[in-house]
């Protein structure tokens, strides 16, 4: 059903690319043939964009979304299942209860994940980004805010690239048999606070506390403190610095 006002797919529909400046919302089935542009974007079914999407305000997928890149000028709400062949720009904030196949980088303001997350491309948040599900970065993790990794569950949580935190990152985990592993470097420029992890780089923060099951393969680097549990190992060496750089 279409309408001045919204256009409704309540069934299976194919529609060509281009400019809808309306709001859409998809109850069954939508394949489009090539780019995408709409107002808003509400799937609570299935859809299919062999181009790109972007999405004036706000996106929420409740269903499914497959498509090229996306850029998002407002929020981004989902608790379904994304496949993106490229990139993920959102201006706003991106909430993720649901799960996320990316094949590109990602990009927002602000990140909350409590599905999974895998892409092979980089992350770069902006403010604060929150981590309490699967995740799993082929490329560099940069946060603008705080950086907070909760994670639940048996699985890995791997970042092969490297992390840098403007303010405090916090790693923990809510079970000991939950495996967090870093391939690349890690610096922080205020607290790092970390649990149940495997460091392979260098780590580097203003302040150090390493909690339990921590095993960092590199040098480690302090400004003020650094404080380590007995059951957490460095193999370099422990260097205090002037400053994080």
């Amino acid at each position: 059903m279409n309408n001045d006002d919204v256009l409704v797919i309540g069934g299976s529909g194919t529609i060509l690319e281009g400019e809808y400046d309306i709001p859409v919302k998809v109850y069954g089935s939508l394949k489009v043939d090539g780019d995408f542009i709409v107002k808003s974007l509400e799937c609570y079914g299935t859809a299919n964009i062999e181009g790109d999407l972007e999405v004036k305000e706000d996106l929420k997928v409740r269903g499914s979304l497959k498509t090229n890149d996306i850029v998002i000028n407002g929020n981004c709400s989902i608790s379904g299942g994304v496949k993106i062949l490229g990139d993920l720009e959102c201006s706003g904030k991106i909430e993720l209860d649901g799960g996320a196949d990316m094949d590109g980088d990602l990009e927002c303001s602000y990140l909350v994940v409590k599905g999974g997350l895998r892409t092979s491309g980089d992350i770069k948040v902006s403010n604060d980004c929150e981590i309490h599900g699967g995740l799993h970065v082929g490329g560099d993790i940069e946060i603008g805010g705080t950086l907070i990794m909760d994670i639940s569950g048996k699985g890995r949580t791997r970042i092969k690239g490297n992390i840098k935190v403007n303010e405090d990152l916090e790693i923990k985990t809510r079970d000991e048999e939950t495996k967090i592993i870093i391939d690349g470097d890690i610096v922080v420029y205020g607290t790092a606070n970390i649990e149940n992890t495997e460091i392979a780089g260098v780590l580097k923060a203003t302040n150090i506390i390493l909690g339990k099951n921590v095993h960092v393969k590199n040098d480690v680097y302090y400004v003020d403190k650094i404080d380590t549990d007995p059951a957490s190992k460095i193999i370099g060496k422990v260097i205090r610095i002037s400053s994080v750089e």
